[in-house]
């Protein structure tokens, strides 16, 4: 059975499907919508208040209004949310428990609880900065002979310096007779501790400039840390005729081994 009623606008008799009953209709006379009551005995409902003034005059029968597509939205039916869309986003899951670290406290901000005592490793942010020491790196073979060319070449040149002195003097008074007429003793026995005096002196002149070359050569390499540490306490010696100028160099190269970084390069 079609459903009739009066636009609220221009009071136009309006004539609807039966199947139209809550939905909107426009009135073809002043175009207002309205929405289509569910039966004739119902009230019309106000539509939208945006609506073109009345028309004069009226027709005598019904008239068949224009309805809206569904989609329309219904003016008298309030938007809700849905039930859900206040609820929260997923549950709280509990903490998980790692092993070496601390377990997170409840407390937002950060209280320790009755009878604890404070962690002895907090640092003070108030505390004075203190040293860094920043790592060394070992050097390479290349840059460890850089740092003990001098010094090589110093303890080499007192120790051959110190050696052809010594051989010179040693051929210099074997030559001499009247030097040699001074080893003999009243005996035997004096002339061979004569001697065995001389060659004592003469091992305590080669050795040691020996043993500084030995040290040298080690620092030319870069490589033998203990035999270079052993030519420098051997250059040290004061048994060589060019101790002072050796000593000198020594020290140098001393300084320049115990760096832990030309250590480190030289074993």
């Amino acid at each position: 059975m079609p459903i009739e009623f009066d636009c609220p606008t221009c009071q136009t008799r309006i004539r609807t499907p039966d199947t139209a009953a809550g939905k909107q209709a426009r009135c073809p006379r002043c175009q207002t919508i309205a929405v289509v009551p569910s039966s004739s005995n119902l009230p019309p409902l106000p539509g939208s208040v945006f609506h073109s003034p009345p028309l004069a005059g009226s027709s005598s029968g019904p008239l068949e209004a224009v309805l809206e597509p569904t989609n329309s939205p219904n003016p008298s039916n309030a938007w809700l949310p849905p039930p859900g869309a206040f609820a929260p986003v997923g549950t709280s899951q509990p903490a998980m428990f790692t092993p070496g670290l601390p377990p997170v406290s409840a407390n937002p901000f950060g209280d320790l609880p009755a009878g604890s005592a404070a962690p002895s490793n907090i640092q003070n942010p108030y505390a004075s900065p203190t040293g860094y020491v920043a790592q060394q790196a070992q050097l390479s073979t290349d840059e460890v002979r850089s740092k003990l060319l001098g010094p090589a070449i110093g303890i080499s040149l007192s120790a051959v310096l110190s050696l052809g002195f010594t051989l010179l003097m040693t051929i210099m008074l074997a030559a001499d007779e009247s030097f040699r007429d001074e080893f003999q003793g009243e005996n035997a026995a004096e002339t061979a501790g004569a001697y065995f005096a001389a060659i004592m002196m003469f091992a305590f002149a080669v050795l040691p400039p020996l043993v500084s070359l030995v040290g040298a050569y080690a620092m030319f390499r870069g490589r033998g840390l203990v035999a270079a540490w052993i030519g420098a306490f051997a250059t040290l010696i004061p048994c060589t005729p060019c101790f002072f100028i050796g000593a000198i160099f020594a020290v140098w190269g001393m300084i320049a081994l115990a760096d832990s970084r030309v250590s480190k390069g030289m074993l």
